[in-house]
């Protein structure tokens, strides 16, 4: 059945090239560690990549695991660069040589993407794993005196959810001169799910995205400052306030992006594993345009409880990942918010 409605395009592809990991964070949203036995293969993934080219992607985004792990991820970002596609990549950054950005940047990598969980070492290493910290802050730096464009990515927790951590996570990203910083909801899926403790409430949530507003105003054209928190629309006054008909903005999972596993399953996003096919058997295309879950995801009012008869819901929709893991229903409202 093809969607007949709108035909949306698949913005960006979120691909998690490997499941090998040098870490075991708690926060992440897959097991990552050992490489998984049927990943696919080099030959595979250049086929992969062309469709993701064929497919009219506008970026991609390497995730994992580890993509700098990943022995090819050079010429993969060489081959999705010269075909027109943005291209940038998730690091941990512990494993960040000056050669290597140099390659990476060659090649056509735009931006890297570094995770801090915290603004000391003692914050950080209880979720990432000791010493990484300094690792990180290493990473960041050999990549902003080679060129590269660093976005700072910290996953907020019940250890870093009060005001005075945020602050200093600010003024980290600051000192540290980074181009963007990330602040992110704790999703407990993967190895996530079994730190529950580390989620937050609803208010604390709130809360957090106050601040998040609060600092993206007083440090414009200092720091960039932004969250994937679909909530965010709720608080913040910039954007529109009048019902939307079709969808305008908030969760992209399935309606601007999707994700592909290091085995080639085809999902709507990381932390929405709900798999639609596997592009070792299937067009990427034609799963974009044809897959019931991706076409239920493309009309709220598909939505259940609060979400569906929210007046925001075309311009928020809630996080679909959320509700999935939390109350086992990707329709159902999202548990984090708090109206």
């Amino acid at each position: 059945m093809v969607n007949k409605e709108r035909e949306y395009s698949l913005i960006m592809v979120v691909w998690e090239i490997t499941h090998k990991c040098n870490l075991m964070c708690k926060t992440c949203c897959s097991f990552s560690g050992k490489a998984l036995r049927d990943e696919l293969s080099h030959e595979e993934c250049l086929k992969v990549l062309n469709q993701i080219i064929e497919a009219g992607v506008k970026m991609l985004f390497f995730s994992g695991g580890e993509p700098l792990l990943h022995e090819h991820i050079i010429e993969y970002t060489k081959k999705a660069s010269e075909a027109g596609l943005r291209v940038s990549t998730a690091t941990n950054g512990t494993i960040v040589t000056k050669g290597l950005i140099k390659k990476l940047k060659e090649a056509g990598m735009e931006e890297m993407h570094f995770s801090i969980d915290g603004p000391t070492a003692e914050l950080n290493d209880e979720i990432r794993g000791k010493g990484t910290f300094r690792k990180v802050i290493k990473g960041i730096k050999i990549a902003k005196k080679e060129g590269m464009r660093v976005t700072m990515v910290s996953v907020i927790t019940s250890l870093t959810k009060t005001s005075p951590v945020i602050e200093k996570l600010f003024e980290l990203a600051l000192k540290l001169e980074v181009n963007a910083l990330s602040l992110e909801r704790f999703i407990p899926t993967g190895r996530g799910a079994k730190n529950r403790y580390l989620a937050l409430t609803k208010e604390q949530n709130k809360k957090i995205l106050k601040l998040i507003y609060r600092n993206k105003k007083k440090l414009e054209g200092k720091l960039l400052i932004s969250t994937g928190d679909p909530l965010k629309c709720l608080l913040d006054p910039d954007y529109p306030k009048s019902p939307y008909k079709s969808i305008y903005g908030g969760c992209g999972a399935g309606v601007t992006s999707l994700c592909i596993t290091p085995t080639g399953d085809v999902t709507p996003c990381p932390v929405l594993m709900i798999k639609v096919g596997n592009v070792r058997k299937d067009n990427l295309k034609n799963l974009w345009l044809t897959s019931e879950l991706f076409l239920k995801l493309r009309n709220r009012d598909n939505l259940k409880g609060k979400c569906r008869k929210c007046p925001k819901r075309n311009i928020c929709g809630g996080c679909r990942g959320t509700a999935h893991n939390l109350r086992d229903d990707y329709l159902e409202t999202d548990p984090m918010c708090w109206i």
